[in-house]
């Protein structure tokens, strides 16, 4: 187990100081132990040897625990802004290779030929979850992939 990937560096802190305020958006507030089993809850429902998540979603706390949830399970995520269009929605999520989506409801027919989660605001934590997840993963393991507009 490597203790220098995001999410063990995080889990450090929530052992630390469990009730310290992590995030929180106009909807929510989370600590840093809510958002902790809030990603264990979402990464228990992503199938197994995922290995790239696409993310349509508004920014949002969800959207952060969907982030930890994915890198808990050692894939790595592909972030995407809803009001991109259709077509480089498309696009970007075949060139990235994605397997999975997580987004919320509102945006479920944006890509529909890819299985998915929805998530959307107050999704329900569940606190009987345990942190069982990928513990192979690698410091230099893919994170993320990140397109831009080409502009810069």
């Amino acid at each position: 187990m490597n203790n220098n990937v995001i999410y063990k560096i995080y889990k450090t802190k929530v052992i630390e100081e469990p009730n310290t305020l992590a995030l929180f958006d106009i909807n929510r507030k989370l600590t840093r132990c809510e958002l902790d089993k809030l990603s264990d809850t979402i990464a228990m429902q992503l199938p197994k040897n995922t290995k790239r998540v696409g993310i349509i979603m508004e920014h949002s706390v969800e959207m952060i625990a969907a982030i930890f949830a994915i890198l808990k399970i050692g894939a790595a995520y592909v972030p995407v802004e809803p009001f991109f269009p259709k077509e480089r929605i498309k696009f970007m999520m075949k060139e990235s290779e994605i397997d999975f989506i997580i987004t919320n409801s509102k945006y479920v027919d944006i890509v529909t030929d890819v299985k998915g989660l929805k998530i959307d605001t107050g999704y329900s934590i569940n606190f009987e979850s345990c942190d069982m997840f990928n513990k192979n993963i690698r410091e230099n393991d893919l994170a993320y992939i990140l397109y831009t507009s080409g502009t810069t």
